[in-house]
């Protein structure tokens, strides 16, 4: 890990100082006298990325053990700077709830053609799924992708208002360097189920069907596990993943090969959508959300000045990461490993360590108060931001600058 953190900070060291220059300009009215200490910046920042993106800390997922290292070992640091609480009782912590996973409740079910498919060996509802219930049409989008600006719409020439599509998984190979889409295993962002997701929803459909013809591995690992595809934001539209065997069935039914589309779209570079008269499903999404507690990490440097320390500026970053990459990952290949988020977000981390310490021990103060934050739940949605910004320890109406 430690050539990984070194290669971050060489590419970052510029945008940092930047940064930096930027936010003493905003608290600071005077000349800068930093204390004179035995480690410099570098040193500095070295030592607090390498603890955070350590094997120890477990990649820093939400649900991991290392999350409770990274949140413990901030607060010590924030407390050795000499930082006032900020958080909850008199703490360090601004405590509060995520959704760190989901699970499969009643009712759930999937019919077609008049039979009922087997819940975890046919099917699986996606984890982002709105809960639900969707009847409806089957309508073939390709890969569910609309970029307009490349000339390229799945949805184009078809009706999808409360219909169910299927739509591929992944996207179309790029057909030359102009193309909006990329290779493996490094998608593009239409590529991603939550996109696929909005822009069926976007389009009018009642719910959404993913199928992977790409996959090549054992077929019971085909269905993407409930934790990988939890996504940020509120639920979309009634959403499940289904076995391409069953998939292609459905259309061989009706004289279609669904791999002989796919084929059609990735050699022509053009969408082959097209809705299957009579085709019929039911699909009904039932979710139990997994909660989890996080915490961001509040402390407060009093501003020297009698007049503007009632003006306060806030410097911020995440420490959560993806823990073994469950969820937030685009290589399925890594489920499983640490993710230790060296770029994302240990570095940022250090920084905000690094920049409390000196700040601190300045001479003199920043004339403004200064409020450090690190944030948790980043990775699943943002959520350590939005409860500091429904419950700041100084109101937010004297908040001059982040």
């Amino acid at each position: 890990m430690s050539r990984v953190v070194k290669r971050v900070f060489q590419r970052n060291r510029a945008a940092v100082l930047a940064c930096c220059l930027i936010l003493l300009t905003r608290l600071y009215a005077s000349a800068l006298e930093f204390p004179a200490g035995p480690s410099t910046a570098p040193d500095s920042l070295r030592t607090h990325a390498r603890y955070l993106a350590s094997n120890e800390l477990t990649g820093r997922g939400v649900d991991t053990p290392g999350i409770k290292l990274a949140r413990d070992y901030i607060a010590r640091e924030f407390a050795r700077y000499g930082l006032l609480p900020g958080g909850n009782n008199d703490g360090y912590l601004q405590s509060f709830d995520v959704v760190a996973g989901v699970r499969v409740a009643e009712p759930s079910l999937l019919s077609a053609r008049g039979a009922a498919l087997e819940l975890h060996e046919d099917w699986i509802p996606l984890g982002f799924s709105a809960p639900g219930k969707a009847d409806g049409g089957l309508v073939f989008v390709g890969y569910g992708i609309t970029a307009k600006d490349s000339g390229y719409d799945d949805y184009e020439g078809v009706n999808v208002k409360d219909q169910v599509v299927i739509v591929l998984r992944y996207e179309p190979p790029p057909q030359d360097d102009k193309s909006p889409f990329r290779k493996a295993p490094q998608y593009s962002n239409h590529a991603t189920l939550r996109a696929k997701a909005n822009n069926a929803r976007e389009h009018g459909a009642a719910a959404m069907i993913l199928v992977d013809l790409h996959h090549d591995g054992a077929e019971q690992r085909e269905l993407i596990p409930l934790r990988r595809s939890l996504s940020r934001g509120a639920n979309s539209l009634v959403a499940a993943q289904v076995k391409r065997r069953v998939v292609t069935q459905w259309l061989e039914a009706h004289g279609v090969s669904l791999a002989a589309l796919k084929e059609k779209i990735d050699h022509s570079g053009r969408p082959a959508s097209m809705a299957l008269p009579g085709a019929q499903v039911s699909l009904a999404v039932t979710l139990e959300e997994i909660r989890a507690r996080a915490d961001n990490i509040v402390g407060i440097l009093p501003g020297s000045d009698p007049h503007l320390k009632n003006e306060h500026v806030v410097i911020g970053a995440h420490y959560d990461h993806l823990g073994f990459g469950h969820y937030g990952t685009r290589d399925s290949s890594t489920e499983g490993e640490i993710h230790h988020g060296a770029d994302d977000n240990a570095s940022g981390t250090a920084v905000l360590l690094h920049m409390a310490e000196q700040l601190a021990g300045a001479n003199p103060k920043p004339a403004r108060t200064t409020v450090f934050v690190a944030f948790s739940g980043e990775e699943l949605g943002l959520f350590g931001s939005r409860r500091y910004v429904n419950d700041p320890p100084l109101a937010l109406s004297t908040t001059t600058a982040m």
